[in-house]
């Protein structure tokens, strides 16, 4: 795994981007001058893990190439999960009901108690909860494609009933201690699923994937003017810029931009100090 540049024209996204998050992106990374993070990608097959909107971002600005951190994405340094949905208003079953018979999908209704997550868990189903009652979309892993339009569907239905993105674990936790109002667990993906989709054009829903990277680089600031020269010249011109910064490396289960499970690697430039979280730089770890 390492820091590199592809072209923005050959890296392929797996997840559809929200077009007001990417023209919010390209506005704050044409007014900084500089990218932030890295991409996160697999080159040998231009498959990105993290930053769909890094790169929508990156072509709306006519940029040649990206700053991704290249790493093998079958290896066990990448870890997949997916994203679970909760829902903070009531959802009736019928609503539900109709968005799955209508992709001609078979429905299993069962109580809490008797939920078996078993065919989930293999990534054939959808399981929603709702005032205790359980509606499980069943297909077969040839039906993935179809499982993903109802996730499809179902997102746009409740983003305006104060639906949240959470991991996974919290769900089953509130379904195992019996206070999941309403929810939704989406099909769990294999590598293997998330690469044959991507290469098919077909793209998943926006948070469907989550992935732990070991030792992700963070706070690079790369410069756009790298991105239109050469990659040869732009690892040459990026490996004498990080050599400008403190690198601090972080164990898992640390609050930077966001919450990360796995550990990450940030590089700290001074002259970008306001950027970095208050907590690092409070407890010394930037240097004072």
């Amino acid at each position: 795994m390492s820091l590199s540049f592809d072209y923005v024209s050959l890296l392929t996204p797996h997840e559809r981007t929200i077009q007001s998050l990417a023209d919010k992106l390209a506005g704050e990374i044409r007014g900084l001058g500089y990218v932030i993070h890295p991409i996160i990608a697999d080159r040998r097959k231009h498959l990105i893990i993290d930053g769909t909107h890094r790169l929508a971002a990156l072509k709306r600005l006519n940029l040649r190439l990206a700053p991704v951190y290249d790493i093998d994405y079958f290896s066990g340094d990448v870890r997949l999960e997916t994203w679970a949905r909760l829902i903070h208003e009531p959802v009736k079953a019928e609503e539900v009901l109709d968005e799955g018979e209508r992709l001609g999908l078979n429905v299993v209704k069962l109580s809490v108690r008797d939920l078996d997550l078993g065919m989930w868990m293999r990534g054939y189903s959808i399981v929603i909860i709702t005032g205790g009652e359980v509606l499980e979309f069943r297909a077969g892993r040839v039906g993935l494609d179809i499982l993903m339009r109802l996730v499809d569907r179902l997102d746009e239905k409740f983003k305006g009933s104060g639906l949240e993105y959470v991991p996974e674990e919290r769900i089953l936790h509130l379904i195992q201690e019996g206070s999941l109002e309403s929810g939704y667990l989406i099909p769990r993906l294999e590598k293997e699923d998330v690469l044959d989709m991507a290469v098919r054009g077909i793209l998943l829903p926006p948070k469907t994937t989550r992935h732990t990277v070991k030792n992700r680089p963070m706070y690079i600031f790369c410069p756009l003017d790298l991105l239109n020269h050469s990659i040869e010249e732009a690892e040459q011109e990026m490996r004498a810029w990080l050599r400008e910064s403190r690198k601090l490396n972080l164990p898992g289960k640390t609050w930077l931009d966001r919450y990360y499970e796995e550990p990450v690697t940030v590089y700290f430039f001074e002259k970008f100090r306001g950027y970095y979280p208050a907590h690092l730089l409070e407890r010394g770890l930037l240097g004072s």
